[in-house]
């Protein structure tokens, strides 16, 4: 806070966070800890993102009129920035994220210790 004003962190925060620098940096051995970790900073990216141009929108709403005509095409979906965006954006609530801890705890694959204990019961 400064002068009743909120900051988020500042300018490296916001910089670390859109180029994914915890999640391609992180020290972490693959699992399911480093997989929530690329997860939620991908999601919290989207904060600090600009959205897509009104063009990119335009033309993502052009490709949804084509997939009602053929819904062979849905797979195509992801090539168009607005839709990764909006994707992103819809997945930054409270639900989502506690949903994504929960699962991430009781995927049954965590190492808890050095002689590797793992959760016998699931997190609730």
């Amino acid at each position: 806070m400064d002068h009743g004003k909120l900051y988020g962190g500042g300018e490296n925060k916001q910089k670390s966070i859109k180029s994914r620098f915890a999640s391609t940096n992180a020290q972490v051995p693959p699992g399911p800890l480093l997989d929530l970790i690329k997860d939620l900073v991908d999601v919290c990216a989207v904060c600090y993102e600009d959205p897509p141009p009104s063009e990119d929108q335009e033309a993502y709403e052009l490709f949804l009129r084509a997939i009602a005509r053929d819904p062979s095409l849905v797979s195509f979906a992801t090539q168009y920035p607005f839709n990764r965006y909006q994707e992103r954006k819809e997945k930054l609530t409270a639900r989502r994220t506690l949903e994504r801890f929960m699962g991430a705890a009781n995927s049954g694959v965590w190492d808890t210790g050095p002689e590797g204990q793992r959760f016998e019961t699931p997190s609730t």
